[in-house]
Parts: C-alpha cells; sequence; structure tokens
C-alpha cells in the first residue's frame, strides 16, 4: 500500500483556468450571503476570525454561520452557489481525454461543496462527464467540522476514501 500513487487536483483554478470574475466573487459572494442571513459584515468577520486558525476555508466559514442561525448547511451552499455565475465556466471536452490519459490513480479534492462542483461539472462537461472521482468539502466532515486542503487531515480523508482504488 505504501508504494501506490494517487494524483489529488483540485477543482477550482486546475479543472478550468482562473477566470477573472468568477473565482475573485467567492469572498464578496460569502459575506452578501452573510448579509442575507442577517449578519453584519462585522458580525461575519467576527465568527470567521474566530473560527480560522482551527478550521479554514470558506466552507467552515458558512458552517459557522448555518448553526449560529441554526440554518441547514445545504441551503446556506445553495444560496451561496446561486449567487455565483457559472457562465462564465467554458465548456471542456478536451480534459475528459486529459483524465482518461492519466493512467495512475486520480481524484479532484475540492474545497468547495457539492453544489458548486456540481454547477462547475455541469458548464465544463455538457456532453460527456470524465471518469474521475470528485471530492468536496463535505467528504472531510469530522468532529464537527470540514477538513479542507490547508489541514494534512483533507488528505488523510481523500486517502481514506480511494483506498478502494487501489490495486
Amino acid at each position: 500500500m505504501e508504494n501506490t500513487k494517487l494524483l489529488i487536483l483540485d477543482c477550482d483554478g486546475t479543472c478550468y483556468p482562473k477566470i477573472t470574475g468568477f473565482n475573485d466573487q467567492f469572498g464578496k459572494t460569502l459575506f452578501n450571503v452573510a448579509n442575507r442571513m442577517g449578519y453584519s459584515q462585522t458580525e461575519a468577520l467576527k465568527i470567521g476570525t474566530s473560527i480560522r486558525s482551527e478550521h479554514p476555508g470558506m466552507m467552515n466559514f458558512l458552517l459557522a454561520l448555518s448553526r449560529d442561525k441554526k440554518i441547514p448547511f445545504y441551503s446556506v451552499t445553495h444560496l451561496w452557489c446561486k449567487s455565483l455565475n457559472y457562465n462564465l465556466i467554458e465548456p471542456n471536452p478536451e480534459l475528459v481525454k486529459a483524465f482518461s490519459q492519466v493512467k495512475i490513480n486520480k481524484c479532484v479534492f475540492t474545497n468547495n461543496c457539492k453544489e458548486h462542483v456540481m454547477h462547475v461539472w455541469d458548464r465544463l462537461f455538457p456532453e460527456e462527464r470524465p471518469d474521475i472521482r470528485v471530492h468536496s468539502i463535505e467528504d472531510t466532515y469530522e468532529n464537527g467540522w470540514f477538513h479542507p486542503k490547508q489541514s494534512p487531515n483533507g488528505f488523510i480523508r481523500i486517502k481514506k476514501r480511494n483506498i478502494f482504488l487501489f490495486i
């Protein structure tokens, strides 16, 4: 098992190029969602600052906001995704071919939520989806928080979830 290899790719900025105006809208949209949930910018920043060192990442921020207001996390991420302009992402049928040409085990691991990945995949692959496992931040949930790529625990969880790929 120790000699097995797994190529882990990011989604945003890797499966599609960094698009000015798309990835740049993430942070602003987070605070717009917080405002729609009833938070002032000061309150939202205070919550973000209080969790950032132990629980980094946008989705942990949204998770903390959703818990505080007792709103389901998926409702909050849905609101966030509805606020993003996915039309900026162009289809990329060549990426399907590129994924199939990589002969080692591979997966996508994003710090973003499942709904976001589905919107990105719908834009990138309107005709044919690649045969690749995709893990979102929800796949790292343990002990009440998500474990993003900034944390070694996030990668450990993704490696364990991909263990069946290793032959």
